[in-house]
């Protein structure tokens, strides 16, 4: 009989610790246990250090975000001569491609925005 953990028992394990019903996770061909393992590891230490923000500052970490979003969005809407439909369809493509990811909680961009603005005020103070 094997010791080898399995996929499986990885993600059981993964969903006692995190206290969830159940959990799905999307898995390439590719899955090891060990290496999901060392993901959810990584993904449950991002989580508790972004749930370690006070919820101020996750507000403003997302509204940061947002309104980069809308710069860029802003910025492929602006007024330029389009020559063909083509370009016209490219123009939009790119558009509807940025408005479509509008995430309410990016941990990693939202964590990295949280700790640079926190990186500001210790140098200013």
């Amino acid at each position: 009989m094997s010791n080898e953990r399995t996929i499986a028992d990885v993600i059981e394990e993964h969903r006692l610790l995190v206290g969830a019903d159940e959990v799905r996770l999307p898995l390439g061909p590719e899955a090891t246990a060990e290496n999901l393992e060392a993901e959810l590891a990584r993904l449950r230490e991002a989580s508790h250090v972004y749930n370690s923000f006070t919820g101020l500052e996750q507000a403003e970490a997302k509204i940061a975000r947002f309104r980069e979003k809308f710069r860029r969005i802003r910025k492929l809407t602006q007024r330029e001569t389009i020559t063909s439909i083509e370009d016209l369809d490219g123009k939009l493509r790119n558009i509807f491609l940025e408005a479509d990811w509008l995430i309410d909680v990016d941990q990693e961009a939202d964590t990295a925005w949280i700790v640079k603005q926190r990186e500001k005020k210790a140098r200013t103070e």
